[in-house]
């Protein structure tokens, strides 16, 4: 994630904190992605039918995750929020001259 950020200039020390938010929750919804592919996103009880509920966690870690999106300028429409990418400057070879 600090790479992706980094490419588009928002790498920084004072985001450490939402970063880790960010990457937890990325993992988080992972492993709740596991736990529907191997379990199924519903179970019977008795006789009815209940939705699993790692299908809301995940659900709610998945809306989290697209908001701390948003907030970096991750996606298409708050890229352009954000006033674009900010690209690195480049390294001018002939400046020790």
């Amino acid at each position: 994630m600090v790479k992706r950020l980094d490419e588009i200039g928002l790498a920084s020390r004072s985001y450490t904190e939402a970063i880790a938010l960010l990457s937890s929750r990325m993992e988080e919804v992972e492993q709740l992605d596991k736990i529907l592919r191997e379990k199924g996103c519903f179970y019977k009880s008795g006789s009815l039918v209940k939705e699993h509920p790692a299908v809301r966690s995940r659900e709610r870690a998945a809306r989290h995750v697209q908001s701390l999106f948003t907030e970096f300028g991750l996606t298409p429409a708050s890229i352009q929020k954000i006033g674009g990418l900010k690209k690195k400057p480049k390294k001018n070879d002939f400046e020790d001259f």
